[in-house]
């Protein structure tokens, strides 16, 4: 399958040439086509080897997504995956915090426990769990209501403060334009390193002629 794709970006390659004369960013180029950038960079050194290019390699510094940043692209960030883990109704905390420890080990029913570990697959657990809630109330998406509960066996209720539809995964949409070569602002940069969700990389860009 990829010998096929590296033939047919062999032919895309000298089209393009023939037409314009140069490819002056590799990286560019394959972001716009939709290309597989290593797959493309297995043409170029195929067609170069048969010296029917002349190419050029540089390394130029840019910015990746960690493997948690690249994690909400598919499953949003933690605050959004823990406001969409409280019910209308809402949700006593400690239900909502994801404990890895067994039923017997704690002083929850079997029901609190199964219903933490459906919140952990949807959360992702542990520092998830904490840094999600916390955004959440930083953000002002959710509210502690305590009123009218053991605080202590409870943690108080969870409710929503804002209607779902009014909530945005910005930081899943910040990070996509990252990995799409966009350069943010750079307080919105330093928040997303801040959180260890980019950190410094490197591209090979090819240009040829």
């Amino acid at each position: 399958m990829a010998e096929e794709i590296i033939e047919s970006l062999k032919s895309e390659i000298l089209q393009i040439l023939e037409a314009s004369g140069e490819i002056a960013d590799s990286q560019e180029l394959c972001r716009a086509r939709g290309w597989d950038h290593e797959l493309f960079v297995g043409a170029l050194k195929s067609l170069h080897s048969k010296e029917m290019i002349l190419a050029d390699h540089e390394q130029r510094d840019c910015v990746r997504l960690t493997a948690d940043g690249s994690s909400f692209l598919t499953l949003g960030s933690h605050e959004y995956r823990v406001f969409q883990a409280v019910p209308d109704e809402g949700i006593f905390k400690k239900d909502l915090e994801v404990r890895r420890e067994r039923a017997r080990e704690r002083e929850i029913s079997w029901s609190a426990y199964l219903i933490s570990l459906s919140i952990q697959a949807a959360i992702g657990g542990g520092e998830a769990f904490s840094v999600g809630f916390m955004q959440c109330n930083k953000k002002k998406w959710l509210k502690l209501d305590k009123a009218g509960v053991d605080m202590k066996a409870t943690g108080g209720r969870v409710l929503r403060a804002i209607d779902a539809a009014q909530v945005r995964d910005e930081v899943a949409e910040q990070l996509r334009a990252v990995a799409d070569g966009a350069s943010l602002a750079a307080d919105v940069m330093a928040d997303l390193k801040r959180r260890k969700l980019i950190a410094p990389g490197y591209d090979d860009v090819i240009s040829c002629f």
